[in-house]
């Protein structure tokens, strides 16, 4: 069973704006990143720690410090900026969420400047969700992002559907 674009937009707005209402409006905002030159080394430590901060420990205000405020991001449902993904973001993936949802790293690579994550994510949808990021860097920063996110069918025909 397919699902238009206009199904997972709104099912993401009423997500958000179900989680919104725990969103303290104290919550501590991200300070961007502002781009320094680094070697392959020094950012595949900083992608590195940027993984164990957004996925594992799902410290999404550490996550997002190295983001650049004017962010680039091709998920149609967000206008590009840090600060904008971090709104979107926050309530859905911080470990202060009132949201049980589970985060499994599947696969990961780095080839500079892309990095990518490959991720399952249980109870954001019904059933559950494969995503692919995928991350541009300049420097010491994040810059740009893409994303396929897709949930998987009901019944798939695959013995192993997306993961």
């Amino acid at each position: 069973m397919r699902f238009s674009t206009a199904f997972f937009t709104t099912l993401t707005l009423t997500l958000v704006g179900f989680v919104a209402t725990t969103h303290a409006a104290d919550t501590p905002t991200p300070v961007p990143c502002v781009v320094k030159p680094a070697t392959i080394v020094e950012q595949q430590a900083i992608n590195d720690q940027f993984n164990d901060q957004f996925y594992i420990s799902r410290d999404i205000v550490g996550a997002y410090s190295h983001l650049t405020s004017d962010y680039i991001n091709h998920k149609p449902d967000i206008t590009d900026g840090q600060l904008a993904s971090f709104n979107f973001v926050y309530p859905l993936l911080d470990k202060s969420s009132n949201l049980s949802v589970t985060v499994q790293i599947l696969h990961t690579s780095f080839k500079p400047p892309f990095a990518w994550v490959h991720w399952r994510a249980d109870g954001f949808m019904p059933r559950p969700t494969a995503i692919l990021d995928i991350y541009r860097y300049n420097g010491t920063c994040i810059v740009e992002h893409w994303d396929v996110v897709e949930e998987v069918p009901e019944n798939p025909v695959s013995t192993h559907p997306l993961f």
